[in-house]
């Protein structure tokens, strides 16, 4: 796990996970996937990493990844750039309150290179309100 955010809403950062970033002696690109629980965010990056079983899957309507994770190694895209994969939390779950919500989403979007927001079906209203934040959001930050 990269981070959590607990109930009350505090963000707890996983130091080791942080520490194994840090020391990538390589360039990296990060691709994260957003939307709300149950969509098959876990399944789609399983499909991107080229695996079967990597991110965790579940088999009822309960979530199962809670904050934000990591895929265990940098997939090498070439000799100087590596990806990174980022499985989140899903959004709207029953278990959480959009307080949360926003700010995985945030965070999620501030991390990534390329964020994917994932639904089922069509995409709602909610999923454009949360769509144009980020758009919006884009517009206060700038690297450097």
């Amino acid at each position: 796990m990269l981070l959590d955010i607990d109930d009350k809403g505090i963000i707890k950062i996983n130091r080791q996970a942080l520490d194994y970033i840090r020391n990538l002696n390589t360039r990296i690109a990060v691709i994260s996937i957003v939307g709300p629980y149950r969509t098959g965010k876990s399944y789609l990056l399983n499909r991107f990493a080229g695996v079967q079983k990597g991110f965790q899957l579940g088999s009822s309507t309960n979530p199962c990844t809670r904050g934000i994770w990591i895929w265990g190694k940098p997939i090498k895209l070439s000799d100087d750039l590596h990806l990174l994969l980022l499985d989140t939390e899903g959004l709207a779950s029953y278990t959480r309150d959009e307080n949360i919500d926003a700010k995985l989403f945030t965070l999620t979007a501030l991390m990534s290179s390329t964020m994917v927001y994932n639904v089922m079906q069509s995409i709602d209203e909610k999923a454009i309100e949360s769509l144009s934040f980020i758009a919006n959001l884009t517009k206060y930050l700038s690297m450097e």
